[in-house]
């Protein structure tokens, strides 16, 4: 059931993030794999592209991380001393990220697919219809804009096709999933109760394995299969002995 050893191309661009938004649909359908990461407090986001190639390797992908602890660094610092400048900060950041540029990488599938993440974070990530993807993370942006607010990780943005599954977060329909960070050195709390209710605007479903405030009656809303896997859990566990107190909210299964 398993197919060749096969290469992948990445593709950085950084760009303006409405240009990108323009053209979202032809980017996924045109690539392999497509997502962007937007840059908070700039007009700009970086568009990575994967895509299968026959072209000979020039990286080996799993040591590389792009220059990713300089650039933590640079905007680091660019928010901490420029957090209350928030225009002028807006257009340095934009400047300085205008004139950088990628060459292409191809590595072995896995080296380019395995990603370094050498700086700890809180993250919180919602999966909405892929129709609402652009509304609804224009309508991030503008908040942390508007709002000024105390963020300067990059937004993960990216699609994931439709599944059957009933606890998928996929289950039924193509979707956008968005993810927002936080430095683990700063508070999240502020941060993402500010966020969350955007994702709830556009019937955004969490991701199982990171920070949200949902419970069961909630979620039972989002996924048409919920109260199926309900019972069955009730069947298969009927004392609760697989749950603790986060699942016990989640499934709504009383202490």
């Amino acid at each position: 059931q398993c197919r060749d050893a096969f290469n992948i191309k990445e593709d950085l661009e950084l760009r303006k993030t409405e240009d990108i938004l323009d053209e979202v649909d032809s980017l996924v359908a045109n690539n392999r794999h497509w997502e962007m990461q937007v840059l908070t407090h700039s007009d700009y986001a970086l568009s990575v592209a994967l895509n299968e190639t026959d072209e000979p390797i020039n990286s080996d992908g799993t040591e590389e991380d792009e220059g990713g602890g300089a650039y933590i660094a640079m905007i680091e610092a660019l928010h901490k001393y420029g957090r209350n400048f928030p225009a002028l900060r807006r257009n340095i950041f934009n400047a300085i990220v205008s004139t950088v540029s990628f060459d292409s990488r191809i590595a072995h599938s896995y080296g380019i697919y395995a990603n370094v993440r050498n700086v700890r974070f809180n993250e919180m990530e919602y999966q909405v219809p892929a129709e609402a993807g652009p509304a609804c993370l224009r309508e991030i942006m503008q908040t942390i804009h508007s709002r000024n607010l105390n963020s300067w990780f990059p937004i993960e943005y990216r699609y994931v096709k439709g599944d059957d599954m009933w606890l998928s977060q996929f289950n039924g329909r193509d979707s956008a999933s968005i993810s927002i960070h936080q430095y683990y050195q700063m508070d999240y709390h502020e941060f993402f109760s500010i966020i969350e209710p955007i994702f709830w605007k556009y019937d955004g479903r969490p991701h199982w394995g990171k920070l949200h405030t949902l419970n069961a009656k909630q979620l039972a809303n989002l996924y048409p299969n919920f109260k199926d896997f309900q019972a069955v859990r009730d069947e298969l566990d009927p004392q609760g002995k697989m749950l603790n107190p986060h699942l016990r909210s989640l499934f709504g299964v009383a202490g």
